[in-house]
């Protein structure tokens, strides 16, 4: 009786270790999946900042050729 009261025990204790690692690995997940999408965002901002300048860039030499 008291064996089967110890797996019991042990088998709780397993399964509460198991739904905790579940868990952490959800949240590690999640924060890798986060630290992606900010890339992801900084990477698309970089490029239309580019983007700003190079066309800033081309409609001033275009008005600098047109009035020179």
């Amino acid at each position: 009786m008291k064996s089967d009261h110890a797996a019991h025990l042990s088998l709780v204790h397993d399964a509460e270790q198991n739904h905790v690692a579940q868990h952490q690995v959800k949240q590690a997940n999640e924060a890798a999946r986060q630290r992606k999408h900010q890339k992801n965002v900084d990477f698309w901002q970089s490029v239309m900042k580019f983007v700003s300048v190079v066309t800033v860039l081309a409609v001033s030499s275009k008005i600098y050729l047109i009035w020179s």
